[in-house]
């Protein structure tokens, strides 16, 4: 038995998830064979020899990841179209480690239902068998959720009453990303499958720490205090200057010793106009290199990204970018253009920064506690810790504190581009899994790479490995599956009415018409 997904009728969102997850998977038309494949995800419209062929496959005891929509074709069960604005599952749930899933969309609920309640605390997916198989019946398409690009002002949970906000991507892709992992986790456990998936750090790292300084603004002795932080914790920064406030000193960028030099903007704005972009990056980049420095990296400002802004930053040859708007909370990944993947890596942050909690009266002390909260919760789900900062914010003793905490945990500390160059031949590694008798069969195309898997067994046990040619289960070493660190109960007030963003938005614009006048 292969162990891999096959993508059948999909839309292109579909293969970056896999990519990002980390699981061998192949894009597939009507004639296959059943046991090339673990599972099979289908898009929302299938012709008839792909449902011909798809009731087969069920029919030998196959699993199953469907839309409604798809299903409803198989099937037959009806389904009900409902505008769905979050979920959260509930602790029974299987999916009650997945946290808040934003989606604002229209979804299609299938009546036979039975997990995954919305906010008026009905079931909005089917997990049973139909046909002989495993199925996951969801009420829309995750391929599709994963390329959206839409944005807005969302709160994020803090122990203070007064909630952090910021402009962030709509759909909360992270979350996205663990129900897929979770349905075909589920999938491949059903049929008594061992699910393996490429680890998502280098070497034996279950989380890593990255720290980013957006320049804004910022004077030298502002930057060389940062700098300093950096050598005292030996943790290296990843800078993205402001070039036209900053062109005078850029040579001090060039000086710096083990941190990356990436470029925020010239003009500090992210424009709706591809052709604004470019030239204003480029007249960035050309700074840059009259100054012997060879950025590789882009942060936009404000975080926000548009598709203008993802092509500009391609065609000016940047290896990754980082903008919140697009993604955050999460691992790195590829827009998309229509139907066309980006070459531009996107490294997402966490979105709040000292000097969101500065602008809503937090004391040290509370924005220690703030960032102690996110950093043990991203630690306990293994994912990467990537925090940003203005230089201009002050509250070094804060900054202090996340490095200790962070050297506490023993948690690796990156630049931006490690992680980036690793992750890009990661997502290019082809990996091909054989199961046999209780020993895994693997193929890689780079076997230089000194990649490592994770297994996880129906048993709720996991175990970590590198890659190599057999893997004997039975030899491994099992381990129970760690517990994620629970969420508050008063988690989903962050999607109640926050008054303190009207506040500062009419602050700002306040601030701005006063501005324009002198």
């Amino acid at each position: 038995m292969k162990l891999q997904v096959g993508l059948m009728n999909c839309s292109p969102g579909w293969s970056g998830l896999l990519k990002q997850i980390g699981l061998p998977f192949r894009i597939i038309s009507s004639n296959f064979e059943n046991v090339e494949f673990s599972a099979i995800i289908t898009g929302d419209v299938l012709d008839e020899a792909s449902i011909e062929r798809i009731q087969s496959y069920a029919k030998s005891g196959g699993s199953l990841l469907l839309s409604s929509r798809s299903f409803k074709q198989l099937s037959g069960v009806e389904a009900q179209t409902k505008t769905i604005s979050y979920l959260f599952p509930r602790q029974d749930s299987l999916f009650s480690e997945i946290g808040l899933l934003d989606i604002f969309s229209e979804c299609m609920i299938p009546s036979n239902a039975n997990d995954l309640h919305s906010v008026d605390g009905k079931p909005t997916c089917f997990i049973g068998k139909w046909n002989g198989a495993n199925v996951f019946v969801l009420p829309f398409d995750a391929g599709c959720l994963f390329t959206e690009n839409r944005t807005t002002d969302k709160s994020f949970y803090s122990p203070y009453p007064r909630l952090p906000f910021e402009r962030v991507s709509l759909v909360s892709k992270h979350s996205l990303r663990k129900f897929v992992t979770t349905s075909l986790e589920y999938l491949f456990h059903q049929r008594n499958l061992p699910f393996v998936h490429l680890s998502h750090y280098p070497g034996i790292n279950q989380s890593l720490f990255a720290f980013r300084i957006d320049t804004d603004y910022a004077g030298g002795d502002e930057i060389n205090k940062l700098y300093a932080l950096s050598r005292k914790y030996q943790v290296p920064f990843t800078w993205f200057v402001d070039v036209k406030s900053q062109q005078d000193i850029l040579s001090s960028f060039a000086e710096m010793e083990n941190q990356e030099i990436g470029i925020h903007c010239f003009e500090h704005q992210t424009y709706e106009e591809y052709q604004a972009n470019y030239d204003n990056i480029l007249k960035a980049k050309q700074l840059f290199e009259s100054n012997n420095i060879n950025a590789k990296g882009f942060a936009a400002p404000f975080g926000k990204w548009n598709q203008e802004l993802g092509q500009a930053i391609r065609d000016l040859g940047f290896e990754y970018s980082s903008e919140f708007s697009y993604d955050y909370d999460n691992y790195p990944s590829y827009p998309f253009f229509g139907n066309e993947e980006s070459t531009v890596l996107q490294v997402p942050i966490h979105p709040i920064s000292i000097g969101t909690l500065k602008r809503l009266g937090y004391s040290d002390e509370i924005m220690i506690k703030y960032f102690q909260f996110v950093i043990e919760q991203k630690y306990r789900a293994r994912e990467p810790i990537i925090l940003y900062h203005h230089p201009k914010d002050g509250h070094e003793k804060v900054l202090e504190c996340i490095f200790e905490h962070i050297k506490h945990l023993d948690i690796s500390t990156v630049r931006f581009i490690d992680y980036a160059t690793w992750w890009k031949k990661r997502v290019a590694q082809q990996l091909n899994i054989d199961l046999h008798e209780h020993v895994l069969s693997m193929y890689c195309s780079d076997e230089n790479t000194n990649d490592r898997i994770r297994i996880t067994r129906k048993n709720e046990t996991e175990s970590m490995c590198e890659v190599q040619s057999l893997i004997p289960l039975d030899e491994l070493r099992w381990q129970l599956t760690p517990e994620v660190h629970p969420f508050p109960n008063n988690y989903l007030r962050i999607r109640k009415y926050n008054p303190w963003i009207s506040f500062i938005h009419l602050q700002d614009y306040i601030f701005s018409k006063l501005s324009s006048k002198y």
